[in-house]
């Protein structure tokens, strides 16, 4: 049963030839048919004399393919409708994974044939940069609808390729290069979990994040997830979705009346409320 890795990369080459070393390192020990599909996103580096040099230096299944449109989900769409495998394993061109990443994957989908999207652990690189994008518990769990789709890094999913034809590929009006700048993968997610399938985080398919972002850096990107977030949940509140209405009104009392979000987060808390209303007003003018 074969699985197809999806890489969507813009602009980051250098960070693209070390994720895709550590595949081709790690894949001398796997077993199970595989390919790669690396989707260029209108770079204007050197990420295809990259992608092609690794193709014609490697046996493995590889292919580069170009989606001229900009945006992580109309490249991650496009890499769905390359893919050839029975399962889609995702990850970012910022990220190392281990040996025992796709084995873990594989094993879940075998195990478990109600799952719909396998999340994977995440850990920094780099213990000494701030975390993010990371999921670090070494617990095995299940997730199953009404929940939220917090229990996964959208740098580490995998999902049967027949789901997307049941709940529909990446929503493109979301996540990097639209108004609302992310939260496509959470989206995907907790789609699949109203499907009826089951959510199942597995701490053995194990990748790194190697982010090399700063504290400034990383103070925009999270204020820009806060948009991401407001405008996800205003879509299916807007659907009807009463447990979507619960996640937002929780989420919003936390910051406002409890203070759960330190203030020595980043960004303040006061700039994650006005993102996240900001994400939430998008998503309504823009329907």
């Amino acid at each position: 049963m074969k699985i197809s890795i999806v890489i969507c990369t813009r602009n980051r080459a250098d960070s693209l030839a070390r994720a895709l070393d550590s595949i081709c390192r790690a894949a001398q020990t796997w077993t199970m048919p595989w390919e790669l599909v690396i989707v260029d996103n209108g770079s204007t580096d050197h990420t295809a004399d990259v992608a092609s040099s690794l193709a014609r230096e490697t046996s493995y299944q590889i292919r580069l393919v170009h989606e001229p449109r900009v945006g992580v989900s109309q490249a991650k769409n496009r890499g769905i409708r390359e893919a050839t495998g029975e399962w889609l394993a995702f990850t970012d061109d910022d990220c190392l994974v281990t040996p025992g990443w796709l084995p873990a994957i594989h094993r879940g989908f075998q195990e478990a044939g109600s799952v719909g999207v396998i999340a994977g652990r995440t850990e920094l690189w780099d213990p000494t940069l701030f975390p993010h994008c990371v999921r670090t518990s070494i617990i095995e769990a299940e997730y199953r609808w009404p929940t939220g789709p917090e229990f996964m890094a959208g740098n580490n999913i995998a999902l049967p390729a027949r789901v997307f034809s049941i709940v529909g590929g990446f929503d493109e009006r979301l996540g990097p290069g639209t108004r609302a700048y992310s939260s496509e993968d959470g989206d995907l997610v907790y789609r699949v979990l109203k499907a009826g399938f089951v959510g199942q985080y597995l701490p053995d398919a194990l990748v790194y994040h190697d982010h090399r972002r700063s504290v400034d850096d990383l103070r925009v990107i999270r204020r820009n997830y806060a948009v991401g977030n407001g405008a996800f949940l205003m879509k299916h509140i807007l659907g009807g979705d009463l447990y979507a209405l619960k996640m937002a009104y929780w989420g919003l009392r936390g910051l406002i009346v409890d203070g759960s979000h330190s203030e020595t987060m980043l960004p303040d808390r006061k700039t994650v409320i006005r993102a996240l209303l900001a994400g939430a007003g998008i998503r309504f003018l823009h329907l």
